[in-house]
């Protein structure tokens, strides 16, 4: 398999595991949000929060990660030929 089409696949299994995630949280978020008779327990808030982090580190602070290290590497003339 070339490389391309590995991190592609790659890329997608993460977008789909983020998809998840975040659907999960919506069911959590609306457990709490309305009177039921499932509630959202104390001990499931530290787990709710890593999702929450997991998300926020894909969509904000990797993206911000990856341009600097793309740009060191351009600096020192190391930048390979990503497929993105």
């Amino acid at each position: 398999m070339p490389k391309r089409s590995i991190c592609y696949a790659v890329a997608s299994n993460h977008t789909q595991n983020l998809v998840l995630i975040a659907d999960q949280l919506r069911v959590l978020r609306n457990m709490g949000a309305h009177a039921n008779d499932e509630e959202v327990e104390s001990y499931d808030v530290p787990m709710i929060e890593e999702f929450i982090d997991a998300i926020f580190e894909y969509l904000y602070v990797a993206p911000h990660k990856f341009t600097r290290l793309k740009k060191s590497l351009k600096r020192e003339n190391l930048l390979m030929d990503m497929p993105f």
